[in-house]
């Protein structure tokens, strides 16, 4: 766990004050009181409180199956995750890379109807590929683990480990 914690703060430690000093010529020729630049001060706090705690969550995860799991639970966990991540991965950050030239365009033309209306069909979209897709990988969650994971040392006692924590991780997000 703490392995994971410096690994995350130190790049946060190199990135920050070269931010803070270029600051300065980042924003060289905009306005102070662009409406842009104030609705990102307005956002920035709860933008890094969800990503903190989107970081935060795999640590919590970690340091609770190894103090409480018996042997192997954490390596199941991480492989759990893995593949509980897979959807949302391929296709959730696929759409959203394919859209956002139309909702860049949208906003810089001023359409805010057009860009919910983007917005709303590409959550649906989303939602329609990978819920059933997650239900699926749900399901089949044994045979699944053992198609992509089960060789070498991974033997058929890890495979359900994996399976069992996998339910456990999908679970929690249904």
């Amino acid at each position: 766990t703490w392995g994971m914690v410096v690994g995350s703060c130190v790049p946060v430690l190199v990135i920050l004050p070269l931010a803070l000093r270029m600051e300065p010529r980042l924003l060289r020729g905009l306005q102070r009181t662009h409406p842009l630049l104030k609705e990102v001060r307005r956002l920035l706090p709860w933008i890094l409180v969800a990503e903190t705690v989107s970081l935060a969550l795999p640590l919590i995860d970690r340091a609770l199956a190894s103090r409480f799991l018996e042997a192997g639970r954490i390596s199941a966990l991480s492989y759990a995750r893995i593949l509980y991540e897979m959807p949302f991965n391929v296709f959730g950050i696929t759409l959203a890379t394919t859209l956002f030239p139309e909702f860049a365009d949208l906003w810089a033309h001023g359409d805010r109807e057009g860009f919910r209306r983007v917005l709303r069909r590409g959550i649906r979209a989303a939602l329609a590929i990978i819920l059933p897709i997650s239900v699926l990988l749900i399901a089949l969650r044994t045979p699944f683990v053992r198609a992509v994971f089960e060789r070498g040392a991974f033997d058929a006692l890890a495979t359900e480990l994996t399976a069992s924590a996998r339910w456990a991780t999908d679970a929690t997000t249904l």
